[in-house]
């Protein structure tokens, strides 16, 4: 006798003839119960769609804990504004040629406020530098988590330095910050235990 879908139903098993069976649980499924793929049209060819939704559920859980998900759902902001972690003060310095009167220029230096922000420790950026041609860098730097929510994923974390001049960092142009979100996240945490 062919084996029956043993996956759960509101009544019991569901019992239709069975074409695979589920690597993880050990279940037989049917096709209603194999589970798809996430690419439309393709299917999971050796797990059932409960332990298909559980694995899918604890990668969630997993990342809101100790990933991406921390940092961009503001759960980190929130718990870094709750133990009430010092802020540090960010700015970026724009520099233009100004032409003078009777011929002439200089650069004058403008201070642009950013906002305030959490110093996380020194993390690793890839960024392109400008001095004497364009080269590609990967370069250990002071890096700050953003107070405000943004979607833009590339402003949450930003490549800084200490300011000599003036209290607080120097905001530098950083393409994207190369450590994982887990290192990023554990840096926050110990941040906010201290």
């Amino acid at each position: 006798m062919a084996a029956e879908c043993e996956v759960d139903v509101p009544s019991g098993p569901c019992g239709v003839a069975a074409i695979g069976r589920c690597s993880t649980c050990g279940r037989a499924f049917c096709v209603s119960h194999q589970a798809a793929a996430a690419n439309p049209g393709h299917v999971v060819v050796d797990r059932c769609v409960t332990c298909l939704a559980a694995k899918k559920q604890a990668a969630l859980t997993h990342d809101r804990q100790f990933g991406r998900g921390y940092i961009t759902s503001g759960d980190a902001r929130a718990e870094l504004l709750a133990r009430g972690v010092p802020k540090v003060e960010l700015h970026k310095v724009s520099r233009e040629l100004e032409r003078r009167r009777f011929g002439g220029s200089r650069t004058v230096e403008t201070v642009h406020p950013m906002g305030t922000g959490w110093l996380i420790g020194t993390f690793r950026w890839e960024y392109t530098e400008f001095s004497f041609g364009a080269r590609d860098v990967v370069a250990e730097h002071p890096t700050v988590l953003r107070d405000h929510q943004t979607r833009d994923e590339r402003q949450i974390f930003l490549r800084v330095r200490k300011d000599p001049d003036r209290h607080g960092y120097l905001v530098e142009s950083g393409r994207r910050v190369a450590s994982s979100w887990e290192l990023l996240a554990e840096a926050v945490r110990r941040l906010a235990r201290r």
